[in-house]
């Protein structure tokens, strides 16, 4: 027996019908306090376990343990006691080069349906992936990414190996910036920037909606409509993404709840690796890295901050859907 991930139960299982009839199981595997969640026991190659569910309706939830066979970074199929088949599926995507790389979708919508699993997908920057994670992309059915980075950010940190792949990248470049920096690493260890707070990152994402609602608009717009699997991703992967993913989940009718989950996601998956790899450089120059969390974070206030323009703003998207 190979433990593929583990967690503790409880875990709020979100079920909704599936196109085939069947049903789709998300974990929602964290909580304000931390990681929670979730045990998922692989029993070694194809075999499929057997787990009992009981009848719920679409949309409802139930906690239960969870057994059955996992394969990395696919969903999960699970067939029950009554040979029902179910499908189990994470956010999270694991990759050698990126560690904030997810699925957004999966969340339930008002209209009762729910938003598509493995078409919709954010990450922080992608430079430093690898052959295997191209080739996982690729598997996951990737074939067009939009880059909200600013060139000089692309060119410092240029993304290797997409369009040979035979994913389209697509440049629109949106600036966030913070206290005047577009950097605000480079403002902080310059000495122009003494901390930084989620009142300081409000003021970084209503300027980026003043400035760049359109890009954005047609970004979620293309993400939204779009057939087939995209991606879109930053520097981090957090604040202009993020804002661009709440229009998209905004458009499919996804509830606040889930909207707000998907977005703090990044304190787990990307605040504490960044904030680990600065801090060695923090320290040589007799900083405190913890007074500039928040730039290193997904500020609830932040996103909360402009939660009714992008409600607005999303609106839009829905109507040209119709």
């Amino acid at each position: 027996m190979r433990i593929i991930e583990r967690y503790e139960s409880p875990v709020r299982l979100a079920i909704a019908n599936s196109a085939g009839g069947g049903r789709e199981l998300r974990a929602l595997a964290l909580s304000d306090l931390g990681e929670l969640p979730v045990e998922v026991v692989g029993l070694g190659g194809d075999e499929l376990a057997r787990l009992e569910l009981p009848e719920l309706p679409a949309g409802s939830g139930h906690a239960t343990p969870l057994e059955g066979s996992i394969h990395p970074n696919r969903a999960v199929i699970l067939t029950s006691t009554a040979e029902r088949t179910y499908s189990f599926a994470t956010n999270r995507i694991e990759l050698e080069g990126a560690t904030n790389f997810r699925d957004f979708g999966g969340y339930g919508c008002q209209d009762g349906g729910s938003m598509p699993w493995r078409r919709f997908f954010r990450s922080e920057n992608l430079s430093r992936i690898t052959a295997a994670d191209i080739a996982e992309m690729g598997a996951l059915g990737i074939r067009k990414v939009f880059d909200l980075r600013r060139p000089d950010e692309v060119a410092l940190s240029p993304t290797p190996g997409l369009e040979a792949a035979g994913i389209e990248v697509v440049s629109v470049p949106i600036s966030g910036a913070i206290a005047g920096y577009d950097d605000g690493v480079s403002g902080i260890f310059e000495g122009r920037i003494h901390s930084i707070t989620a009142w300081d990152m409000i003021g970084m994402y209503e300027s980026i909606l003043e400035n760049h609602l359109d890009d954005l608009l047609s970004v979620a717009s293309e993400i939204a409509a779009s057939p087939v699997p995209t991606l879109v991703h930053c520097t981090a992967g957090k604040d202009r993404t993020g804002l661009a993913v709440a229009l998209v989940q905004l458009a499919h009718g996804a509830s606040r709840q889930d909207i707000f989950y998907d977005y703090l996601l990044s304190n787990r998956l990307r605040t504490p690796v960044r904030m680990a790899t600065l801090e060695p450089e923090f320290e040589k120059r007799g900083l405190d890295i913890t007074r500039f969390k928040a730039y290193f974070s997904a500020p609830f206030a932040a996103l909360e901050s402009v939660y009714e323009d992008l409600e607005a703003a999303a609106k839009s998207i829905r109507t040209a859907a119709a």
